[in-house]
């Protein structure tokens, strides 16, 4: 009989978070490296064993349009915004409320952010935020580290959130947190533009949420 306080999801995120595909991915995203001998022996599982793990991680990667490449910098290659796809998706499956990836963002940044959105009309729920944070963090944890965005999808500069417009979006929610963060200078348009889509995707709507004047009619 399972404890009242039971959580299958968060019973799942444990064990993804332990296992060794997940922490050498981990380990590989923040640059901290162990060779083949040490993974094997922090995880009692023969050299052979995590060859196979790294084979199933290459082919993971490959799905995303990612390829790993372990002999020299950057390990990761591919388009940018696709390493961030990848990692945002990899992270958040482990998120519980408790557990959250905030890749070195300041706690008063955070907080601010959340302060200025809850201004706006966005209807985007806490869950929403704290999704939109994490991609956030992670995509100004590989800014810091010299992985810019020199490429988007046209897609993405014609993508237009419900409530609140680009220039909006820009200059008085993310600005201020990159200047807080010391990151102002060197966020180009693509990174504005990459956060704007996200930000657009990841809202969820209910239908008596939408504004009135924004529903479609026939």
């Amino acid at each position: 009989r399972f404890a009242s306080n039971f959580l299958l999801s968060k019973l799942y995120s444990v064990m993804l978070e332990e296992s060794m595909p997940f922490q050498i991915l981990d380990r590989l995203f923040r640059e901290k490296y162990l060779s083949l001998e040490n993974i094997a022996q922090q995880h009692f599982v023969s050299n052979r064993t995590v060859q196979r793990k790294l084979k199933e991680i290459m082919d993971i990667l490959e799905n995303y349009n990612i390829s790993l490449n372990l002999k020299r910098k950057p390990l990761f290659v591919g388009e940018e915004y696709r390493i961030r796809h990848f990692f945002h998706i990899m992270y958040w499956q482990i998120f519980d409320g408790s557990n959250v990836r905030y890749f070195g963002l300041t706690q008063k940044s955070i907080t601010g952010f959340k302060e200025r959105l809850a201004m706006y009309p966005s209807c985007y729920r806490g869950i929403d935020q704290e999704k939109f944070i994490q991609l956030l963090a992670l995509s100004l944890y590989r800014l810091k580290r010299g992985f810019a965005l020199k490429e988007i999808p046209p897609g993405m500069t014609e993508t237009c959130h419900l409530t609140i417009p680009f220039e909006q979006f820009k200059k008085e929610l993310i600005m201020p947190l990159l200047r807080d963060n010391y990151l102002l200078n060197e966020t180009s348009e693509n990174e504005y533009i990459f956060l704007y889509y996200m930000f657009s995707v990841m809202t969820t709507y209910l239908p008596d949420e939408i504004p009135t004047e924004l529903t479609m009619t026939n």
